[in-house]
């Protein structure tokens, strides 16, 4: 029984976002929150940029993804005429819900007043930010990426909540770049004037004592609900393909037998992600009208013409890559599985643990066959700055051998790095 093992190790010193968690080696998770990120991984010839983003009342969980891959792996990206592009663009909405932690032997708390604060103090804190924080500008009048980070960092804080809002301001300022000495100073200085009304506003003081009439219910019981996060999501999109189709021997010019082949697809998904407390479960089902082209042979071929001069024979050749086999569309159903673990190391250092489950159910078997992939992975964060600082992943592609991947696809080893805003918060 033939196996697909992807070995995948994550050398990531930037900072990432939580906009997706548990990406498996297609660029593919049913876990979703909000951010941006930029991402690349080298072993696969993949880079993949996306953003998530909330209505004003952060309700609503909008974005989109953009994916391009080399199908002929990255050692090829810059070899002319081997290059196999895929693109994959997506759009996503979702609903975004959140249940705080209360005892389950207690009589529930009623949410209904804190969550009526919550688009207030947002408009609040959003007039407070605009009146205080006007940034920080270089010669050019233009502002300062430096300060640019913290304008955006500021704009984010709410997604935490506002019991600590404070807390997690004076955390901004305490990042701030000792070396910049021009801006840091106006930075912080602003920041401190966003505290000072902070404190002078009613409803921030309302939200804590609100906060603490559910912990107080909440540690009445050694039973309770954690705190929740729940997001039902619909997405869409469409993917486009580009490569050479051998049609074989029988056709003998180069210009009949080796085709330039543009093939387009579209999937739809309805997927949930549910946060509770350190733990992450993703889920999703949907449709994809694609074709068979990992069921094709990949060849390596070189074209040559010659022309003849009066002196001697002037040789033209190229080198490019061409696939053949029975190619066709098909449509496959598709189940995606995730679940992700978060342990505390203490001093915000997390380890997070997880796995990942595939199921693609052909629905023409005699062009490719079902799959199912499944794969683990270990992640180190920093949840202060809400960093993926390494970690490792392992994936198989064929869990019940399926299909004859050959022993020469056996094996691949890459590194994955991303480069992205934001950070994930961590419910304690």
């Amino acid at each position: 029984m033939s196996k697909y093992l992807i070995i995948g190790v994550l050398l990531l010193p930037m900072s990432i976002s939580a906009q997706i968690l548990n990406q498996d080696a297609s660029g593919k998770s049913s876990i979703v929150t909000g951010g941006s990120s930029l991402n690349i991984d080298i072993a696969e010839g993949l880079m993949k940029i996306n953003h998530y983003g909330y209505s004003k009342d952060k309700t609503i969980l909008y974005g989109f993804d953009l994916q391009g891959k080399n199908e002929s792996n990255i050692a090829t990206l810059f070899k002319e005429g081997q290059f196999t592009p895929k693109a994959e663009l997506s759009f996503l909405i979702g609903k975004r819900s959140v249940k705080f932690s209360e005892p389950l032997s207690a009589k529930p708390v009623d949410n209904t007043e804190l969550q009526k604060l919550g688009p207030i103090a947002d408009e609040v804190y959003e007039k407070l930010v605009k009146k205080n924080f006007t940034g920080c500008k270089d010669a050019n009048d233009v502002e300062t990426e430096n300060s640019k980070k913290f304008r955006k960092a500021l704009d984010d804080l709410p997604l935490q909540g506002y019991e600590n809002i404070i807390v997690n301001i004076y955390g901004l300022i305490s990042g701030l770049d000792a070396k910049d000495t021009e801006c840091s100073p106006k930075l912080k200085a602003q920041a401190e004037l966003i505290i000072n009304g902070i404190r002078g506003e009613l409803i921030f003081s309302e939200i804590v004592k609100l906060k603490e009439q559910i912990e107080s219910r909440r540690s009445a019981s050694a039973e309770y609900v954690p705190n929740t996060t729940l997001f039902s999501y619909l997405r869409a999109g469409f993917t486009g393909q580009e490569f050479k189709f051998d049609r074989g021997k029988v056709f003998g010019s180069y210009e009949t037998r080796f085709l330039d082949t543009l093939n387009l697809g579209g999937f739809v998904e309805i997927g949930l992600t549910r946060q509770w407390k350190m733990n992450y479960i993703g889920f999703n089902v949907g449709y994809n009208y694609t074709n068979n082209f990992s069921s094709l042979e990949e060849d390596d071929y070189s074209f040559s013409k010659d022309t003849a001069l009066t002196d001697g024979t002037l040789k033209k050749s190229k080198s490019f890559k061409a696939y053949s086999g029975d190619f066709g569309k098909l449509g496959k159903v598709y189940i995606s599985f995730d679940y992700l673990k978060m342990i505390d190391l203490g001093e915000s250092h997390y380890i997070m643990t997880g796995s990942y489950f595939r199921s693609n159910i052909s629905l023409k078997s005699s062009l490719e066959k079902s799959n199912t992939v499944l794969g683990i992975g270990v992640n180190y964060i920093n949840g202060a700055s809400g960093r993926f600082l390494g970690g490792v992943y392992l994936q198989t592609d064929d869990l019940f051998g399926n299909r004859d991947l050959g022993m020469g696809k056996s094996i691949q080893f890459g590194v994955t790095a991303r480069f992205s805003l934001g950070s994930i918060f961590v419910f304690k």
